[in-house]
């Protein structure tokens, strides 16, 4: 059995793993890059000009970063980079959600083509929705954090031991 970066993996665990990675980017790569940046051809006509200012130009490449880090991390769950790979997911993911929001509040432009010619900003205030959406993020950072100490200290052990 080959040992892929300290874990020891059939073939067809390796494959198990490997076809997990792609669905699970797959998945992110949709919501998260594709879905953003090609919104206004997704959505209709009329809600394109709504729907087209709630994902900000930064969305998509981010969304391409994480969808990376979402297969690293289906492929190397158990191994010692895998700490690494939680702590930039919650962290980027952390950033997504917050440029996502607007950092609390999201801005609708109302087109003056609308019903009776009105136009203008609807404001609206979405932190505590925002804040609930952070904390999976916020917990896979520190589950990073615990297995990246906990895998020093274990290859510190080996060391002296």
């Amino acid at each position: 059995m080959p040992k892929v970066m300290g874990v020891q993996l059939s073939g067809g665990a390796l494959a198990v793993r490997l076809a997990t990675a792609v669905v699970g980017a797959a998945v992110s790569f949709l919501l998260l890059y594709y879905l953003p940046a090609n919104i206004s051809t997704v959505v209709p006509q009329g809600a394109s000009a709504l729907a087209s200012p709630l994902f900000p130009p930064v969305l998509p490449p981010l969304g391409l970063a994480i969808t990376a880090l979402v297969f690293l991390g289906f492929l190397l769950r158990g191994t010692g980079a895998y700490g690494f790979i939680l702590l930039l997911l919650g962290l980027l993911f952390i950033a997504y959600v917050y440029i996502l929001f607007g950092g609390g509040t999201i801005y609708l432009q109302i087109p003056s083509s609308a019903a009776y010619g009105a136009s203008g900003t609807v404001a609206v205030n979405a932190s505590t929705l925002m804040y609930i959406l952070l904390v999976a993020p916020i917990l896979t950072v520190v589950k990073g954090v615990f297995i990246l100490t906990t895998h020093r200290e274990a290859r510190a052990a080996e060391v002296v031991g």
